[in-house]
């Protein structure tokens, strides 16, 4: 069957009616239905007179935006304009075999059965590929929010129902500017909007917005340790079930307390040592001596039992606490027969590491 006008494969038919007035020429802007006359190609452009076909050129010109006709048109006659344009082929992605968009995405709802990768055409590249961002200079990902008093989350879910929609998650609380990091259910890590509490350096943690390395708290440590105790000569032996002392260090820090049995011993004199934990600090020779004051309590000892006064004199640069306890204001090394098989010693003291 023969097609009179434009050809099918440009595909869009849009039509224009006006009801003239008397002596009109000149057909623009919105028509009876309100849609405003718009022509791309005025070479295909069909008008109709009272449902007569007018010939183009010979009855009416055309410009994109106006149909004129040669003679004017009588009050209510019927202009019926037919506007012809090319079928715009939408710029999609195949589902089957992907591809890449330039542009900007905007969506309500959707979902994606392959990686996504943003400025990215390789996100299967990446160690977590389901979504991989390429960020360049001052880019990232923002969660918006539209009022004062929304929530934000990233949520991390075990399943689609309960609790387990959100066992962890990083949220943001716009009513009071709080940050929350939330693991297993319960928070661990929260900030809101004061002034600077703490920072975590190369140096260690900063506190209340000191930046000073020297001030930096570096180490935390618990933990229990197997004592020694050494003579200038003979020997003191510690029974291997009450041989161990705990510490806790804190920054350079170093508490030790414990519990100590002698086992036997075999005469020990002069300068009596007790390993520690940690080396203590380097110093000068005469800042280093430090007399770290503690207390030990000497049980079935050849002294009187009870509680003494401990010194603890650490030499600059030692693994080594030398022990010395107070009987009756003199300072005695704890090996100048003053200790015993089955001597009992309690010990308390602190001191800085190297």
């Amino acid at each position: 069957m023969a097609y009179i006008g434009r050809g099918l494969d440009n595909g869009v038919r849009n039509q224009f009616v006006y009801a003239a007035t008397q002596g009109q020429t000149a057909f623009t802007g919105a028509d009876s239905d309100g849609k405003t006359l718009a022509m791309t190609d005025i070479l295909y452009t069909d008008c109709y007179q009272n449902g007569v076909k007018l010939k183009p050129t010979t009855d009416y010109t055309v410009s994109l935006t106006t149909l004129t006709l040669i003679s004017a048109a009588s009050v209510n006659d019927v202009i019926n304009i037919v506007a012809f344009d090319i079928f715009a082929v939408p710029d999609t992605v195949p589902a089957s075999t992907g591809g890449t968009f330039n542009g900007g995405i905007g969506a309500t709802t959707g979902t994606f059965s392959g990686n996504v990768g943003i400025k990215t055409t390789s996100p299967e590249s990446y160690y977590a590929k389901d979504l991989a961002l390429n960020a360049l200079d001052e880019g990232g990902i923002t969660i918006a929010g539209s009022g004062a008093n929304q929530q934000q989350y990233l949520m991390f879910a075990d399943g689609t129902s309960g609790a387990e929609r959100f066992r962890g998650y990083i949220g943001y609380d716009h009513n009071i500017d709080m940050m929350q990091m939330v693991s297993g259910g319960s928070t661990k890590f929260l900030v809101n909007n004061s002034a600077e509490r703490m920072r975590v350096t190369n140096d260690g943690l900063t506190f209340n917005g000191d930046t000073a390395a020297a001030n930096a708290l570096d180490d935390y440590e618990e933990g229990t340790y197997t004592a020694t105790i050494a003579c200038a000569s003979g020997s003191i032996t510690l029974n291997s079930s009450f041989n161990e002392l705990a510490y806790t260090k804190v920054g350079r820090v170093v508490h030790v307390q414990g519990f100590l049995k002698v086992s036997s011993v075999s005469s020990p004199t002069g300068a009596t040592n007790l390993n520690l934990p940690f080396t203590a600090i380097q110093t000068t020779d005469h800042a280093g001596r430090a007399d770290n004051l503690g207390y030990a309590f000497l049980n079935g000892s050849a002294v009187t039992n009870g509680y003494y006064i401990l010194f603890n004199e650490l030499l600059h640069n030692q693994a080594n606490n030398r022990i010395f306890w107070d009987n009756n204001n003199s300072g005695n090394n704890i090996g100048d027969n003053a200790t015993a098989a089955d001597t009992d010693i309690r010990m308390n003291f602190s001191y800085i590491a190297a």
